[in-house]
């Protein structure tokens, strides 16, 4: 009550203020805003389309489209989105075999197009590149799969769902190496919101944190922390060690 007392008081001492200043100061522009009930967008936070834009329509059906290139609706201008709020961030997940094909070349057009067009929609961009999926059409990148050899059946696999054993010295090199080229390229970059950290695991989700050797996790997160010093991270909570 109190408070609600000195806002009254307060709001009470500015209107009278205002009321007076034209009459004392003949020079003085008194604005006072109109009430609205629109709804704010702020930026960086709040929702967020995911693998889509402002303007875009929703994913069809129940399917997931994440990790792979990116595809882009064709754009009227409208940045609406149908029963659901604008947002001022777009998060995208890609997987690495699409971002580095082949070892050492990247393919930074489909970062760039999509930094582009985030703004052109009035937003930032959240992105994660995961390491791997579910199914042979996600594994990790072809060059890679071809130095480890043939995936282990599941049942037979150490660690259950790591693609490839992510304790060794060939996946902390290439998956670490990727990371710091991606943050040479855009840490800072002004339309980057935040890089999303996966290290292991189905989508980049990081199941099989646990399992990591305290080297390979060290490795694996320092990587991002060295490669963006400038631009926000964020974590998927994994398990106590990792976080």
């Amino acid at each position: 009550m109190r408070k609600l007392i000195l806002t009254l008081l307060i709001f009470s001492a500015f209107l009278n203020f205002s009321a007076h200043a034209q009459d004392k100061y003949p020079d003085t522009t008194v604005v006072r805003p109109k009430e609205i009930d629109d709804v704010l967008v702020n930026p960086g936070i709040g929702f967020n389309t995911f693998q889509r834009f402002n303007g875009d329509t929703l994913n069809p059906g129940s399917g997931w489209t994440e990790g792979f290139p990116i595809e882009y609706q064709d754009f009227d201008g409208d940045l609406t989105n149908p029963d659901h709020p604008m947002t001022s961030t777009a998060y995208f997940r890609v997987y690495w075999k699409f971002l580095e094909p082949e070892m050492d070349e990247y393919n930074w057009e489909m970062i760039d197009r999509v930094l582009k067009t985030a703004a052109e929609r009035g937003q930032t961009l959240l992105l994660r590149i995961a390491p791997y999926g579910g199914g042979p059409d996600k594994d990790v990148p072809a060059w890679l799969r071809k130095m480890f050899g043939p995936e282990e059946p599941e049942e037979q696999k150490t660690h259950r769902r790591w693609r490839v054993d992510a304790d060794d010295p060939r996946y902390i090199k290439h998956f670490t190496d990727m990371v710091r080229d991606l943050g040479y390229r855009y840490d800072g970059h002004p339309d980057l919101e935040l890089v999303d950290m996966s290290i292991v695991g189905y989508w980049g989700e990081g199941a099989g944190s646990a399992l990591l050797q305290e080297k390979t996790r060290k490795a694996l997160v320092d990587a991002y922390l060295e490669a963006f010093p400038k631009t926000n991270k964020v974590m998927l909570l994994t398990d106590e060690k990792t976080n």
